[in-house]
């Protein structure tokens, strides 16, 4: 009861109920197409987001050995489902081909580099809390790989209010 789920087009959220938590969990991020998409989608949640409110996401930019680990091979994961990556690393892009039971559909997915989600972060309003390199809590230095961010929609002082620190 305390997680309501929303089925929407990234690029164009409906109407949305004010909140103090919005999470965006496997990568979804990563379908927005550029700069242009990340920052409308971050701009709609900030407009949603009480202040103080929270953003949490995670995405991938993947290493080099990432790509040549997997470019092309089909692989089977333990559940059934099959995978097939094709990586344009020039695009930053990956076609992603799954399979399930007879069922298939390929996904189109962009990454950027994890500091460019911060500048995004913070000119939608955000300051990022923290970010983590992967999913066991160890801080993001930039490298490439997974990445998990915690950001938390700006306080704005009240007109005749300072805002200090």
């Amino acid at each position: 009861d305390l997680i309501e789920g929303i089925e929407a087009d990234l690029r164009a959220l409906p109407p949305l109920p004010s909140t103090d938590r919005v999470i965006a969990p496997f990568r979804v991020l990563m379908h927005l197409l550029d700069d242009a998409e990340r920052a409308a989608f971050l701009s709609a949640v900030a407009a949603v987001l009480e202040p103080g409110g929270l953003l949490i996401f995670d995405v991938l930019e993947p290493t080099r050995a990432d790509i040549r680990a997997t470019q092309g091979l089909r692989m089977q994961r333990p559940s059934g489902v099959r995978e097939l990556a094709r990586w344009d690393e020039r695009a930053r892009r990956l076609d992603l081909s799954v399979s399930y039971r007879g069922h298939e559909t390929t996904m189109r997915l962009h990454w950027v580099p994890g500091e460019r989600w911060r500048a995004l972060l913070e000119a939608a309003g955000f300051e990022v809390l923290t970010a983590y390199a992967g999913f066991e809590g160890q801080p993001f230095t930039g490298e490439r790989g997974d990445s998990a961010w915690i950001a938390s929609r700006r306080v704005v002082p009240r007109t005749g209010e300072s805002c200090t620190g």
